[in-house]
Formats: C-alpha cells, sequence, structure tokens
C-alpha cells in the first residue's frame, strides 16, 4: 500500500465541486505531490497529480471561468 505525507497549505482553493478543502499530498514512495477534494462524499473526487508540490498546487487552483451570463449552480 502506498503510503502519503498530508501537508496543510492555505495556499489551495476549495474543491471546485462541493466547496469541501482540498489536501496536498506527498506520495512517499515516489517524488509525486498530489491534490485532492477532502471530501469523501465529493460525486466527482478530483485529484490532480504532479511532480513537484508547486505544480500541484497550481493545476488544482486552476479554474476556468464560467460562461458569460451563466448562474452558477446551487
Amino acid at each position: 500500500m502506498q503510503q502519503s505525507e498530508l501537508k496543510q497549505t492555505d495556499a489551495l482553493l476549495p474543491c471546485p465541486f462541493c466547496g469541501a478543502t482540498a489536501s496536498l499530498h506527498n506520495d512517499t514512495d515516489s517524488p509525486c505531490w498530489f491534490v485532492g477534494c477532502s471530501n469523501s462524499a465529493c460525486p466527482v473526487e478530483p485529484c490532480h497529480y504532479a511532480d513537484t508540490e508547486a505544480e500541484a498546487i497550481a493545476t488544482w487552483n486552476r479554474r476556468t471561468p464560467a460562461p458569460v451570463g451563466m448562474e452558477p449552480y446551487g
């Protein structure tokens, strides 16, 4: 089983699907970083992998703007 080290950071935006906090992990078996939604009930369970901590955070925080005139969901 792979182990991962959880790292808390204020640099992460919340999950774009459910609004829960995100968590940053370092895979202790490889030089891989990943960010994921902390909500186990999130319908999408997004997760982004990267080679560096900064790249993982930047990838997670990248958002596509909503189309002009489109109402937010919920």
